[in-house]
């Protein structure tokens, strides 16, 4: 296990990098071993910024943000070395996704028979419907993989600890997500997965198939004791290898 600490110089927020997983049905990755800097990037790319993001071992970026330029983007960092991972939101559908027509509303989170909103005005997908997760595992396709990313970023997942969620609800959640991933790694053996957010109850689960499990926006000011937070999220990470 291998913790990796890095503060970026980019406009972006702090992003920390918690462990590497030897996941139970993710195949082994020398360079993904072997790299040693993240950085999780949401802005425009000029030269100047895709020359700083060259510097970092594992990119991670939101393709449809770049839009036709995303494919040349994309292969000039991997010419550098980079790894390239593509941001997908796995639990939330916002306004402004490209895909939000695809997903039905029977498809969202309801609670108490309202739409549920863990976000904003973002809805909930509801990881227990089979036609929802098939829909997330073409999305890691066309979102990313087409794209010419080495893997995706799940973002979002963080919603099943969302403590308005009724206990009964997230258990379906999590088996749910159970099942996502272990379509997604049958369908993408080679897919790098990083799950953003999933300290919790979710913990157990991503466990068996990530690579890299990733805390956004890790921050001194949210934690007392930052390195025994570090400490306790790698025994636990121990605990399921």
């Amino acid at each position: 296990m291998k913790f990796l600490f890095k503060k970026f110089v980019l406009p972006i927020g702090l992003i920390m990098l918690l462990g590497s997983l030897t996941a139970i049905a993710a195949p082994k990755n020398d360079k993904l071993d072997k790299a040693r800097s993240y950085v999780c990037y949401y802005g425009s790319v000029g030269t100047a910024e895709l020359e700083a993001l060259s510097k970092y071992d594992v990119v991670i970026l939101d393709p449809g943000f770049f839009r036709s330029q995303a494919k040349p983007i994309i292969a000039k960092l991997k010419r550098k070395g980079c790894i390239v991972i593509g941001y997908q939101s796995f639990m939330e559908v916002a306004e402004y996704h490209r895909y939000k027509d695809r997903v039905k509303e029977d498809w969202l989170l309801k609670v108490d028979g309202k739409l549920w909103v863990p976000w904003g005005k973002n809805h909930a997908l509801d990881l227990n419907n089979p036609m929802c997760r098939k829909l997330l595992v073409e999305l890691t396709k066309s979102e990313a993989l087409n794209y010419g990313c080495d893997g995706v970023f799940m973002d979002t997942l963080a919603d099943i600890d969302n403590a308005t969620l009724p206990e009964d609800m997230r258990k379906k959640q999590l088996d749910g997500l159970d099942k996502l991933l272990k379509d997604l790694r049958a369908t993408y053996p080679k897919c790098i997965l990083i799950s953003n957010w999933t300290l919790q109850s979710s913990l157990p689960v991503v466990a068996k198939y990530v690579d890299i499990v990733c805390w956004e926006d890790f921050a001194e000011k949210y934690f007392d004791k930052p390195n025994s937070f570090c400490h306790q999220v790698s025994k636990r990470l121990a605990d399921f290898q």
